[in-house]
């Protein structure tokens, strides 16, 4: 218990997740053993739409995570923005976390964490997760090979660069808001390899190293403790 946090992810055949009355019926028959609600995604798949975090849906389940002291913890679709903004403002007693490059890759976005920046800004309830680093590339993708993983990173330096000049400023900017995470663990057979494990924790731990002082512990586990620890 001192080293895992269990979130529950509760999804209902094709949609993301059940709905109000079944996830307060999954909660109760263990009371307390969960601390977050997620990762729910909300960007739509073959089999069910796009699920804005304003839907009807969704804001009969953020009381119940209210009373269960759950973070919410949300993966984004296009154009979800003003959508979260609507329900962060809706519930100011839940705490959301959100992931994903949808509000920054979009065809109508500028490339730059600014919307995502704006939601931070205007909402205290409101956190970012950052795990898109190792130069913008996704790394653990469906197919990848270890092989092809491995040797991304035979050369910290281009890679830090291009991470650096991604995220630095918004992290420093945001100290106590933004969150990093690795998303991993789904993918492929080998993204919890030790090996795999130990190259992502070093460039990591190097990419945290050229930030402000002030931020790195912050930013590499400070926030996240905070929030799940009540």
């Amino acid at each position: 218990p001192s080293r895992f946090i269990p979130f529950i992810m509760p999804p209902d055949a094709d949609d993301p997740t059940v709905v109000a009355e079944e996830l307060e019926g999954m909660l109760n028959v263990e009371p307390g053993l969960f601390h977050g609600y997620g990762e729910i995604g909300l960007y739509g798949n073959p089999g069910s739409p796009p699920l804005p975090p304003d839907s009807e849906k969704l804001m009969e389940i953020y009381p119940v995570a209210h009373r269960h002291d759950l973070v919410v913890y949300l993966h984004l679709g296009e154009g979800h923005k003003e959508a979260l903004e609507r329900a962060a403002a809706a519930n100011p007693g839940v705490t959301f976390i959100f992931h994903g490059d949808q509000l920054k890759d979009c065809a109508e976005c500028d490339k730059t964490h600014s919307r995502i920046a704006e939601i931070l800004e205007n909402h205290p309830n409101v956190h970012y997760g950052v795990d898109e680093l190792y130069g913008g590339d996704w790394l653990l993708r469906p197919g990848a090979s270890k092989s092809d993983f491995l040797a991304h990173f035979r050369d910290y330096g281009p890679l830090l660069e291009k991470d650096l000049a991604a995220f630095k400023e918004f992290i420093e900017n945001h100290p106590d808001r933004v969150l990093w995470g690795t998303d991993r663990g789904v993918s492929n057979s080998w993204d919890t390899d030790p090996e795999v494990a130990l190259v992502l924790n070093n460039y990591t731990r190097a990419f945290i190293g050229r930030l402000d002082p002030a931020v790195q512990e912050r930013f590499a586990y400070e926030n996240a403790e905070r929030l799940v620890s009540g």
